[in-house]
């Protein structure tokens, strides 16, 4: 479900606003603005009369955002509504307000993170770091894998890295991380960002493909517990498993600091006079 969304968010995110001419943003529009109440009646035919196009370019529509036919597209876009109302239970956990409690709820949640980077401090390991810093800088092709707000964190982490010379490719969707196994080898270093181990435990068929490469495979989680951590070569621990809330804020620290201990060791050498 969280692919779909994004997909639709890329599209549409990445378009002029006053653009009425790509068929493709029309249809990413369309399928945005009428998430909720869900339109269970939607059928290809309508959509491509919402959007001033044909059934065929629906149709590619689907299969050029990783479905087979406009059936399978729906049933995922159906589930949207649901599954988000369920992410924000989630997100509620620890952060509930109220209008009466409001300030405290919030002390509670801050002091939450703050044992949660403190403890992150105490257990940080600084020859870790710079070993995987090593291991990035000598490595001839870096594929780094995340999900949702762990994505989000890896694709500043690609970012900045690429400012400074390093080319480590990073698959935002699940269709693009499967489809990059392929192009693993034994000279490819694999670091899988999953504070809380969601990617591991939801992308079954990924991670069946990505343990039989030959690529070092090193994860980096806050939770040692989750299965199949056997598989990687290496896990880099974010402290204590503590609480699932706070695994966010752990992981973006270590990649600012991962960033930064990187550019001390190799962003910054000027060549010898």
């Amino acid at each position: 479900m969280e692919e779909l969304l994004s997909t639709l968010q890329n599209i549409v995110n990445n378009s002029s606003h006053a653009s009425k001419s790509d068929a493709d943003v029309a249809i990413a529009r369309f399928l945005i603005e009428n998430i909720a109440p869900p339109l269970v009646d939607l059928d290809i035919e309508t959509l491509a009369k919402e959007c001033y196009t044909s059934q065929a370019t629906v149709s590619r529509f689907c299969r050029k955002i990783g479905f087979e036919s406009f059936g399978q597209m729906k049933g995922t876009y159906l589930r949207i509504e649901k599954i988000g109302s369920e992410l924000f239970k989630d997100n509620e956990a620890n952060l509930k307000f109220d209008s009466i409690h409001d300030s405290q709820t919030l002390s509670n949640y801050i002091e939450l993170i703050y044992d949660a980077l403190l403890d992150f401090d105490e257990q940080i390991n600084f020859a870790v770091i710079e070993n995987l810093c090593h291991s990035i800088k000598k490595a001839k092709k870096v594929y780094v894998y995340g999900a949702q707000l762990s994505g989000n964190v890896v694709s500043n982490f690609q970012y900045m890295l690429l400012c400074i010379g390093k080319n480590i490719a990073y698959f935002p969707t699940a269709q693009l991380q499967i489809d990059s196994i392929e192009t693993i080898d034994k000279d490819t270093l694999v670091l899988v960002a999953s504070a809380d181990g969601n990617l591991i435990n939801k992308r079954g068929y990924f991670m069946n493909e990505l343990v039989e490469t030959d690529a070092k495979k090193i994860l980096i989680t806050q939770n040692i517990t989750i299965k199949r951590i056997d598989s990687f070569d290496e896990v880099v621990q974010l402290g204590n498993y503590k609480h699932p809330k706070v695994g966010r804020y752990k992981l973006q620290l270590f990649f600012e600091v991962l960033i930064n201990k990187y550019y001390q060791l190799y962003g910054n050498i000027k060549p010898l006079s």
